[in-house]
């Protein structure tokens, strides 16, 4: 009961105030591609590190920066930071979610980043909010096979338990995540502007394809393996609307993304405007961010975090083989 009313306070204080990017989305097929690449100085992309370090698979086996990972190893690592380890998944480059207009721009099928913008690099940190509750449902989106509850309980064999079965107030336990675009990959929705086609193999950075998740922690050390189950859209306005969830704008000509709600997203914004209305997490791809299922949110934020609707997490790894991928993804 408690746990509840906890979750229906921050879905307002969040989604609201905060702009939490909650996105669910249909099915699709289509065309794979490219690697972001930032091509002109002295633009720096996201999907490539300048930074010295290696990456543990789950088996602990060292692996250096960039080593390919995820979806049929088309992926690369990225060491963010000294605590931020990703995995980028392959994208094609779209100029209303994998390479935000206004912030970037598709040019040759590359994503060239515009002065100060530097993708999910521009804010070297990693931070979360939540959206749903797990075992009802409410966290069903775009992926629908596993669905999200199946998808945590079948990592949960390996690094169990399921949070919103049996939380602990310390140690792990495992739960799902939405993340920006730049780590979940293509919308199955969204249109090569190359071929005019939608994209496919879509959301490569899914666990479902990737066979990936994160082991992240929160501030007090309270930690989580999560398995990526959807896309954080953000907001952002297209057309004659207002801001709005992004997804609604992914093949929109003329979709510009709202205020950050940490961090910058030059040349845009060059700080963030937590204190608005609708501010945005995930739209602009400035930073790392995990849309966490209600219970894990708990778990991995504390106290602290149910009042704010957010945390700065610590610690993101990435947990190589938490789950088997589907074959035939994304059928």
């Amino acid at each position: 009961m408690m746990l509840e009313l906890a979750r229906k306070i921050l879905v307002l204080s969040c989604c609201l105030l905060s702009a939490v990017g909650c996105h669910h989305e249909a099915s699709s097929d289509a065309v794979p591609d490219m690697t972001p690449v930032a091509p002109v100085a002295p633009v720096v992309d996201a999907g490539e590190s300048t930074e010295a370090g290696s990456v543990a698979s789950d088996a602990g086996d060292p692996q250096p920066a960039g080593a390919a990972c995820g979806f049929r190893n088309l992926g690369h690592l990225l060491q963010l930071s000294a605590d931020v380890e990703l995995c980028l998944p392959s994208t094609v480059c779209t100029p209303s979610e994998t390479c935000p207009r206004g912030l970037a721009d598709c040019v040759a099928g590359q994503c060239v980043f515009k002065a100060g913008y530097h993708g999910l690099a521009t804010l070297p940190e990693a931070w979360t909010t939540y959206y749903c509750d797990l075992p009802s449902g409410g966290c069903d989106g775009s992926v629908q096979n596993p669905k999200p509850y199946d998808l945590a309980r079948a990592i949960a064999v390996k690094f169990g338990p399921v949070c919103a079965d049996s939380a602990s107030e310390s140690g792990s336990c495992v739960g799902i995540a939405a993340v920006p675009p730049m780590l979940a990959g293509n919308s199955q929705i969204a249109v090569d502007p190359a071929t005019g086609e939608t994209v496919s193999p879509w959301g490569q950075g899914m666990t479902a394809a990737s066979g990936l998740c994160y082991r992240i922690t929160g501030p007090s050390g309270a930690s989580a393996v999560v398995g990526i189950a959807d896309r954080c859209a953000g907001y952002c306005k297209c057309g004659a609307g207002d801001y709005n969830e992004c997804g609604i704008c992914i093949n929109a000509p003329d979709t510009t993304t709202e205020c950050t709600c940490v961090g910058s997203a030059p040349p845009q914004y060059q700080q963030s405007c937590a204190a608005a209305a609708q501010c945005d997490w995930c739209a602009s791809n400035n930073h790392p961010h995990f849309d966490l299922d209600n219970a894990t949110f708990q778990h991995v934020c504390g106290a602290p975090g149910l009042q704010n609707g957010t945390c700065k997490l610590a610690k993101v790894e990435v947990v190589a083989d938490c789950f088997v991928p589907r074959a035939d993804w994304p059928n």
